[in-house]
């Protein structure tokens, strides 16, 4: 599929080698954002050149002989490119390096720098540090299909690990973005009673490991501690886990009254749940920088939440007393969770001044005019010198001696 934008005068040619919705996930919603915010550039065209991806949520992770045809046809392509043209100024791409898909994503980005003269590559989730420090054969062939190619970093974490890596030309920073449903999304906790039942939210893919069924047990305890709660549970189905299968925990658990299991959302409903829900409870040990907790922020919804990857980086100091450590074992997640829901329970001026906190975070860091500026700011950079690559490349040699 190619799109191109209608001004004649654009200066800027993009290729976007990035899969848009669907399916419908943090990564490929980000790349939808960043695609838009690109095609509305006046000095800029946009070429989307997308094959071999997954079709649903549940086909994520699998393999076919289909994927394997669209992916050398995609492949094909981008070395017919090399040959003959098209050029290109910027290649765009995403990179999974934890995944089966980080060979795939390393041929890509070294594919797209034969007919492009900068490479940028989104970085969205865990698993640079195994690439930078591997000594397997798929890590130091990812080492070298990465090389000059520009590292587009969503935390700071991962940013300062790039750098010292010597791989990259050039390290971007650019923090995820939520929707902004206005100020008026505080207004209902504002107006609700201290004597209300707590409502805590969870919204993401049905997985273990982004702690869909520790958000269960943490409403468990809340009822066993005689707080009133209710909550909702959206979200949508994986391979691993369906929706039918958390129902029949939810009734294991005795919370069939308590527990409102919604679903898939559309954008609309997702941010009306963040705005009326009073915690986000997300006890993931699978995740980078979710942008589900951004949408919680923005919502003014209080997140609780475990560190993984660069969330604490993401929930700043002044709610950084709700990131617990994603190596505690789950029992204890469970009851610290618990505690920190039973507060808020019992002091809703704690609770409302934490949901002013939670959305003034957002508004500092991740509002959708700061993600425009910075997707501007990293298209419009120079391409890096051979001179400059080369400095980074001695500064970062040195730094391991």
């Amino acid at each position: 599929m190619t799109s191109r934008s209608c001004n004649s005068d654009a200066t800027t040619s993009v290729l976007f080698l990035a899969q848009l919705p669907p399916p419908v996930h943090g990564v490929t919603v980000v790349s939808k954002r960043v695609s838009d915010i690109l095609s509305a550039q006046p000095d800029t065209t946009v070429e989307h050149l997308w094959r071999g991806g997954a079709r649903s949520l549940a086909d994520i992770g699998s393999k076919s002989i289909s994927k394997v045809l669209e992916l050398t046809s995609l492949a094909g392509t981008l070395v017919a490119r090399a040959l003959i043209g098209p050029r290109t100024d910027i290649a765009y791409l995403t990179f999974t390096p934890w995944s089966h898909a980080a060979l795939r994503d390393g041929a890509l980005a070294w594919l797209a720098g034969l007919s492009a003269r900068r490479v940028l590559v989104h970085l969205h989730t865990e698993g640079l540090a195994g690439v930078v420090i591997g000594r397997g054969l798929r890590e130091r062939a990812l080492r070298r299909l990465l090389k000059g190619s520009e590292l587009i970093a969503i935390t700071e974490e991962t940013a300062r690990l790039a750098e010292g890596s010597g791989i990259f030309a050039r390290v971007n920073r650019l923090p995820n973005m939520a929707e902004d449903p206005g100020e008026e999304c505080l207004m209902p906790r504002a107006a609700r009673p201290d004597d209300s039942p707590l409502h805590c939210a969870y919204l993401g893919n049905y997985d273990e490991r982004k702690g869909v069924l520790d958000f269960i047990s943490v409403i468990a305890a809340l009822r066993d501690r005689g707080i009133a709660v209710r909550a909702t549970l959206a979200g949508g189905e994986t391979a691993a886990l369906s929706r039918q299968d958390l129902a029949l925990e939810v009734t294991r658990c005795g919370l069939e009254e308590v527990v409102d299991l919604v679903g898939f959302l559309s954008q609309e409903e997702k941010m009306a749940l963040m705005c009326e829900a009073d915690l986000f409870i997300y006890p993931t040990r699978h995740d980078h920088a979710p942008l589900v907790l951004l949408e919680a922020m923005a919502g003014g919804a209080v997140p609780l939440t475990l560190d993984a990857g660069g969330i604490s980086s993401l929930m700043g100091d002044e709610l950084a007393i709700n990131v617990l450590s994603h190596r505690m074992a789950r029992d204890l997640v469970r009851e610290a969770m618990t505690e920190r829901a039973v507060s808020y329970a019992i002091d809703r001026a704690a609770l409302r001044r934490d949901s002013r906190r939670a959305r003034a975070r957002y508004l500092e860091r991740f509002s959708p005019a700061a993600f425009e500026a910075g997707v501007t700011r990293i298209i419009n950079a120079r391409p890096v010198t051979s001179r400059e690559a080369s400095g980074k490349e001695t500064a970062a040699a040195t730094s391991e001696l």
